[in-house]
């Protein structure tokens, strides 16, 4: 399986539809990941509640140069409901509320369990990648699926981490282990839109 050179993702929403659908269409039995592919490494970073227009404006120079250098989509739309959980359980699955059954935007591990259908991890697995995701927020921990993850953190709670910390043990993660597919979830912007306003 080839992965495309995906340096980072991120919008409110921002499906990243062909990575998780050239891991979908990996067989189900676990195989050694192919070399010599354009990259074996993919990381996936949400900057949740990230207005795409916001780059342009503030002149985000990283962001400008991830979406120079890696595969990136502005055009992109989320789900309904357009709440964290929901939208991003559907970009990290490929289906729609619908059938993944989370419509709820709160930490309910304790009641309602993990995601019933497969992630990007579990595929990324089976097609024999190591994987790792780095969440801010606890509600997350509904996407971590037995076996998906070879590395999951996430806040326990109501707690919510901010980029210092979730980015900073990301980033040191990366210097000892080099997951096929890494999800980095950074939460400021949504944090800073529900308190202040969109592009605040």
């Amino acid at each position: 399986m080839k992965l495309p050179r995906i340096y980072a993702r991120m919008g409110a929403g921002a499906a990243f539809a062909g990575a998780l659908a050239l891991l979908a269409a990996a067989p189900p039995v676990p195989r050694p990941a192919p070399r010599g592919a354009v990259t074996d490494h993919v990381i996936i970073i949400s900057i949740d509640g990230l207005r795409p227009d916001a780059i342009e404006k503030y002149r985000a120079g990283t962001l400008r140069r991830l979406l120079r250098e890696g595969s990136a989509s502005l055009e992109a739309q989320t789900v309904y409901p357009s709440r964290t959980l929901p939208s991003h359980t559907s970009m990290l699955t490929g289906v729609a509320p619908e059938v993944h059954g989370v419509t709820w935007n709160s930490d309910q591990t304790s009641t309602q369990g993990v995601v019933p259908v497969p992630t990007v991890f579990e595929l990324a697995k089976q097609a024999g990648f190591g994987t790792a995701a780095f969440f801010s927020k606890s509600k997350f921990r509904h996407l971590e699926r037995p076996g998906s993850l070879d590395h999951a953190q996430s806040p326990d709670g109501s707690e919510h981490w901010l980029a210092i910390r979730t980015v900073a043990d990301a980033s040191d993660y990366l210097k000892h282990r080099r997951p096929g597919l890494l999800f980095v979830h950074i939460a400021e912007p949504d944090y800073a839109g529900h308190a202040l306003g969109w592009m605040s």
